[in-house]
């Protein structure tokens, strides 16, 4: 489960095991670890900004107990649909240990939650959505450091300076466009955009 990862321009060679530990015989991933850290940070925050656009923290907290799990399903539903080629069974699909998650599923299923949610508790869901949106940029950048950890989703081949070599356990060399890193920026400026023009 260890893959070497290098940066040719700030000679730096990393060795990544993307099992952090193990209990009682289970694994337990870095990316699991940093997607329920950006998952607390998240309801952290909003407890933090309790009453923002009229909308209380207990409301919050009852959304998050619905959306969190239909957002994984979304997260491996939308995965899985366009990877399918890669999958036999059904035991396949649900088996999360070699990673496969997509944010885009989550956002669907879980716009589609939040709508139901906002209908039935009289909430205004554009208010909801401003309330919340920049925690869902600041855990895809948390979660992009898991893409890292990972070796998965970068970019294309390339020789540009600031390219990323990557050497994974029974596979070949590629050197590529390091595009967790890209998209981390991208996460944190739309953070940055989203706060400015905050209501208060």
């Amino acid at each position: 489960m260890v893959n070497e990862i290098i940066f040719p321009l700030f000679n730096i060679q990393l060795n990544i095991n993307r099992i952090a530990f193990t209990i009682f015989g289970i694994d337990i991933y870095w990316y699991a670890i940093l997607i329920v850290a950006s998952l607390l940070l998240a309801l952290l925050l909003c407890k933090i900004n309790n009453g923002r656009y009229g909308i209380k923290y207990d409301d919050i907290l009852d959304l998050s107990i619905i959306l969190i799990p239909i957002g994984f399903v979304g997260a491996r539903a939308y995965y899985v649909l366009f990877n399918i080629k890669n999958y036999n069974n059904i035991l396949e699909i649900l088996n999360l240990k070699d990673g496969g998650l997509a944010i885009y599923g989550a956002i669907i299923f879980g716009v589609i939650t939040t709508y139901i949610f906002c209908k039935k508790r009289k909430i205004d869901i554009l208010d909801l959505f401003d309330y919340i949106v920049p925690y869902l940029a600041l855990g895809q950048a948390i979660g992009r450091w898991g893409n890292f950890i990972n070796v998965e989703a970068y970019g294309t081949k390339t020789n540009l300076p600031w390219k990323m070599g990557i050497q994974m356990q029974n596979r070949s060399n590629t050197v590529c466009t390091p595009n967790f890193f890209i998209r981390i920026n991208n996460n944190l400026y739309n953070i940055y955009n989203l706060n400015k023009n905050i209501k208060k």
